[in-house]
């Protein structure tokens, strides 16, 4: 029986998540059309792309701040200068984004 085999090999927890996850893409299959359901997983998949891209820029100013101004002996507010920068980029990929996100649910 592959329920068995599967919870022996991997830990009960992951079995559920599998499972509830096959019922629901099997689900979205019956009342959806393939083309439909590949869109909105596409769109899911960059959306859920914006936090990580919110984070990761303003950290990425930072240390990339921290690191120039100790090797170079740059002012204080050189870090603050990077975060900024790297914000602002953050916040134009996420417009750019969103403006992908909006063309492919208007298709």
């Amino acid at each position: 029986m592959l329920g068995k085999k599967y919870l022996l090999r991997d830990n009960c927890i992951s079995f559920v998540s599998h499972l509830i996850a096959d019922i629901y893409i099997d689900c979205l299959l019956m009342f959806m059309r393939k083309e439909e359901l590949y869109k909105t997983i596409k769109v899911v998949g960059m959306v859920s792309y914006i936090p990580l891209i919110l984070a990761a820029c303003p950290l990425a100013g930072f240390f990339a701040g921290e690191y120039l101004q100790k090797k170079f002996s740059l002012p204080g507010y050189t870090v603050i200068a990077f975060v900024l920068i790297s914000f602002i980029a953050g916040m134009l990929e996420t417009i750019k984004t969103i403006k992908k996100v909006n063309r492919i649910v208007l298709k």
